[in-house]
Parts: structure tokens; sequence; C-alpha cells
């Protein structure tokens, strides 16, 4: 049976918190580096290697469907009352 607990919603919101930290610290960090390459008269020019990205993005689109996909076949497979009964 799944039972969902206070703890789980306790330690789900305190990696919700922690990853939006993360975020904001990372952009922070970011834009306080672009701001201080530009104080010293650096030229500051975002390059983007599209193609890449693009075959990064698709790999990880693929990786999550074939580890979603596959378990969901499996599970297909067996009657509900039998998947209940094992859990």
């Amino acid at each position: 049976m799944i039972r969902l607990t206070l703890r789980s919603l306790r330690a789900d919101a305190l990696r919700l918190l922690l990853s939006s930290l993360a975020i904001v610290l990372g952009v922070a960090f970011v834009a306080g580096a672009m701001a201080f390459v530009a104080k010293i008269g650096g030229d500051f020019t975002l390059v983007l290697p599209w193609g890449r990205l693009g075959l990064m993005l698709a790999v990880a689109v693929l990786a999550a469907l074939l580890a979603s996909v596959l378990p969901a076949r499996r599970a297909l497979s067996r009657p509900v009352v039998e998947a209940l009964g094992a859990e």
C-alpha cells in the first residue's frame, strides 16, 4: 500500500526549496560574473553551440522515454490484482 506521510511531504518541500535556492544562486553568480567582466572593460559575447545543445536534448529525451516506457510495458503485462498483491 502506498502511503503519503508528513515526513515525505517535508522532504519534498525541502528539496523544492533547496533546488530553487540553487537556481537563484546560480543565476546571481552568472549575472555577477557578466557584470564584473563588463566593468573591467572586457567584451562578453555569449556563444551557444546550438547543434550540441540540440543533440544533448534529444539524447536526454530518448533516455527519459526509455526509462519510463520499458518499466511501464513490464507493469502492463501483469494483471492489476496480481501487481497490487505483490506490492
